[in-house]
């Protein structure tokens, strides 16, 4: 009867995590896992920072941080503060579980349209994340060193950064890709127009100094000795008659 016990308090516990959510902190940062406890005004500057960064991009981001999560993980609590703390808004949870140093983001979910080609298209908000986005933003969470246990310097260093490249991903405008792609296409244009034309002047270069370097041979041709006065290249007949008769 024990066992049978042991296991339905497993089986509920993840239910009864998602049912005790606390509610969706003023400062953007639940520190439960008391992290900032010894210094507040660290934590105060880094709950106005993510205030003043969603009043002026409309894009929430919330953290939570906890000690150790018991009957769910990271991703799993992430996904659940997510959908109690933002709604419909565009926005991220984010999930750090202090004792054992992982992490997991949350991000609001990406509304899609059905193209006649039967391709789902992403369609991105003013305070939409792209999905190229998304995965660049976490890769770069990647390369950070991994998070030491209980360290606060570690978990707002990852807030910092995970910050400076929501902005930047914020900062391009939704049709930046295309005009990135025409100007590639562009400058790729004109580098072949260029080079045409470096390959026109090479080979005018090379034929004119092949013509120059050309030399006229004029045949040896054998001239007879020519007759009459000097240099009067022909012969002279000359007659004369004497005085006509009276």
């Amino acid at each position: 009867m024990r066992w049978l016990i042991s296991m339905v308090v497993l089986a509920l516990a993840p239910f009864a995590t998602a049912a005790e959510l606390p509610p969706s902190p003023e400062g953007h940062i639940l520190d439960e896992a008391r992290i900032f406890a010894s210094e507040p005004e660290r934590l105060a500057a880094l709950s106005q920072r993510l205030t003043e960064f969603s009043d002026r991009t409309g894009f929430r981001l919330e953290v939570a941080c906890h000690g150790s999560l018991i009957g769910t993980t990271p991703f799993g609590q992430a996904i659940r503060l997510r959908d109690e703390w933002l709604g419909e808004e565009p926005g991220m949870v984010v999930v750090m579980e202090m004792d054992g140093g992982k992490w997991e983001l949350g991000w609001q979910e990406v509304r899609t349209v059905l193209t006649e080609s039967g391709d789902e298209v992403p369609v991105l908000g003013p305070a939409a994340v792209s999905p190229q986005d998304r995965i660049a933003i976490r890769n770069r969470l990647a390369e950070l060193p991994p998070m030491r246990a209980g360290s606060m310097q570690d978990a707002e260093t990852f807030i910092e950064v995970l910050l400076d490249e929501l902005d930047l991903a914020l900062s391009e405008e939704p049709d930046a890709g295309p005009r990135r792609g025409h100007v590639l296409i562009l400058g790729l244009g004109l580098l072949a127009g260029m080079l045409l034309v470096a390959m026109l002047v090479y080979a005018a270069v090379r034929r004119a100094d092949r013509i120059a370097g050309d030399r006229f041979v004029f045949p040896d041709v054998k001239v007879e000795p020519r007759l009459g006065a000097p240099l009067g290249g022909g012969k002279v007949n000359s007659r004369s008659f004497g005085p006509s008769a009276s």
